[in-house]
Formats: structure tokens, sequence, C-alpha cells
């Protein structure tokens, strides 16, 4: 992954992790699952319903 791309990512988890229910996060919740989707651009950030985020 280029280093830009991690870094926005990064921050974007960051700001998350600050305001889980802000609308700027761009999140939507995984049909038929615990998770949710925190969308960065072309990338996808998947994270389960107590916040970890999945590698």
């Amino acid at each position: 992954m280029p280093r830009p791309e991690s870094k926005r990512i990064q921050g974007k988890i960051k700001a998350y992790a600050e305001d889980p229910e802000s609308q700027r996060n761009n999140m939507k919740a995984l049909k038929g699952s615990k998770y949710i989707r925190l969308r960065v651009g072309d990338w996808r950030v998947i994270i389960d319903e107590r916040g970890g985020v999945s590698q």
C-alpha cells in the first residue's frame, strides 16, 4: 500500500475512534454481519461492532 493512502487510512481510523457517530466517517453496516465498513477513497476498512479493526 502506498504511504499516502496508509496515512489517510490511519487518519480516518483515528477520526472514527474519536467520534464513531460522525457523518463524515462514511460508514455502512454490512448486511447480515456484525461488521461496519469505513470507506477511505478506493480502500475499505472493516470494523467490528465493538470498534476493533480487522486486518
